[in-house]
């Protein structure tokens, strides 16, 4: 007896879908720029591009043009076939690890007491809003989220996920919220930390307009920085960057050296970091 046709698995896509759903990126990063240029709005709000080429996918996909046309026409899934978009959603979980595998790559590490020195002002004042953020959060889900509307009571975390996270740490926390039970979870602290940034942008731009305006904020000039003005250029270099000919020559001789680009080489360091995480990921875990 012949055996039933296996269905097909709607989580599928292709290594053609991969490279056509990046395609699509570059160029709504490209259309993205291009209305940035075009609507002063966003550029006096200082709204990135990345963001002006979301708002482009979201009224071109399913949830907006799919939406008006309807689920049983041609155009129910929007322009992005549904490959491109399950691409898409996958992305953001594995390529934070190149973001945050490439943090330190061509930087000094310093001293742990100088990185305390730096950085102790902004861990107080980070860990007093993630603390604050997580409250406010709890608080919501204790008293109106999930009496009121059944929601999962993880949701109390997605305030601090997303605001103070950002998308790196809402792409990085996806699997975490699956592997609870609210998978639904990513794709609310993406949004939310989209949110944060136009609302962060946004204030920012108005408070320090009403500042300057007030008198509270100065704005201060320096010279500008010319071959005409020798002394500037001096000043804007911070020290420890002045590179001495005998480095430049050093340098000049190791990329005459090297038997592959300088992109190629830099993509293996990216990929050595990936590795060296792994290892340690699995030795931790």
């Amino acid at each position: 007896m012949a055996s039933s046709a296996t269905p097909a698995v709607s989580n599928a896509f292709t290594l053609q879908d991969a490279f056509f759903a990046f395609v699509l990126i570059a160029l709504l990063i490209l259309a993205g720029r291009f209305v940035r240029q075009k609507v002063s709005l966003f550029q006096a709000l200082f709204i990135p591009s990345s963001i002006v080429a979301g708002g482009l996918a979201l009224l071109l996909g399913p949830e907006i043009l799919g939406a008006i046309f309807g689920s049983n026409s041609p155009l129910g899934g929007g322009l992005f076939s549904e490959p491109i978009r399950l691409v898409w959603s996958q992305s953001p979980g594995v390529f934070i690890n190149v973001v945050f595998a490439a943090l330190f790559l061509g930087e000094t590490i310093p001293s742990p007491r100088e990185i305390w020195r730096k950085a102790a002002p902004q861990v107080a004042f980070g860990q007093t809003i993630a603390w604050g953020q997580y409250v406010v959060g709890l608080l919501l889900v204790i008293t109106v989220l999930t009496p009121v509307f059944g929601l999962n009571p993880i949701a109390g975390a997605l305030i601090e996920i997303a605001f103070e996270g950002g998308h790196g740490t809402a792409a990085g926390m996806a699997g975490t919220f699956e592997e609870l039970g609210f998978p639904e979870g990513g794709d609310l602290a993406l949004g939310l930390a989209t949110v944060g940034i136009v609302t962060g942008i946004v204030s920012g731009i108005l408070l320090a307009d009403w500042g300057r305006r007030k008198g509270y904020v100065q704005v201060q000039t320096g010279k500008k920085n010319t071959d005409e003005n020798p002394e500037a250029n001096e000043g804007s270099q911070e020290e420890g960057e002045y590179e001495d000919p005998a480095t430049r020559a050093e340098r000049a001789r190791l990329m005459r050296d090297l038997l592959i680009d300088p992109i190629t080489l830099n993509l293996g360091f990216v990929g050595l970091a990936v590795a060296i995480g792994w290892v340690i990921l699995k030795v931790l875990v």
